[in-house]
């Protein structure tokens, strides 16, 4: 899957989903049977969902996502890694439709997902796209106190870290092509609140 990825071989991406799904079938009889756990299987459901995506097969991606939101919902409390998963798959399906710019499936989606009684988004209007629930709100937050939560601030800006991370921006400069920030894609949105010709390398994501 990974190799059809990387070189966008249509042949290898298509023999890797229908592996994977496959496996995922057999899974299934193995869930009617009481014999794995729902979880295990809906993690399976969700990478599948990003295979299809990532192979512009995104309906059938949203489908598998969905199938995976019914088997987590209502969501059990005890079980925090439900949640978590449950939170991928609510992201994954708004970011299907945002980037076709169709604002009224996000709307419909978050409404549907406050109805199942997850406690992820307090309105359709807003989608935060990364949500830190025990983050307080606070209009402006100190990086360098005694008592500050961004204490690995201080290991970027110091003069004993500056020469390694500079080397490694170094490295990265003669074989990387930068995006210029707010081409198209998810990131458009950035380019309204910079100013200048700002590029980047995702390093993970």
């Amino acid at each position: 899957f990974y190799r059809g990825v990387e070189t966008q071989n249509p042949a290898v991406l298509e023999s890797a989903i229908s592996t994977l799904t496959k496996s995922l079938n057999v899974m299934k009889e193995e869930l009617r049977e009481n014999r794995i756990d729902r979880r295990d299987y809906a993690r399976r459901l969700v990478f599948l969902s990003y295979s299809n995506i990532d192979a512009d097969r995104v309906e059938k991606g949203r489908e598998l996502l969905r199938e995976a939101f019914r088997l987590l919902t209502p969501p059990d409390a005890s079980c925090p890694d439900s949640s978590a998963i449950l939170q991928s798959i609510c992201s994954e399906l708004l970011m299907t439709y945002e980037e076709i710019g169709d604002m009224k499936s996000c709307q419909d989606l978050v409404s549907q997902f406050i109805l199942a009684g997850l406690n992820i988004y307090s309105s359709p209007y807003q989608r935060a796209g990364h949500i830190v629930r025990t983050l307080e709100a606070k209009p402006w937050w100190d990086a360098y106190g005694q008592d500050s939560r961004f204490r690995w601030i201080n290991d970027l800006t110091s003069t004993t870290n500056f020469a390694t991370i500079r080397d490694e921006v170094e490295l990265l400069l003669p074989d990387e092509d930068y995006t210029k920030i707010g081409d198209g894609g998810r990131m458009e949105h950035d380019a309204r609140v910079l100013e200048g010709d700002w590029r980047e390398v995702v390093l993970f994501g």
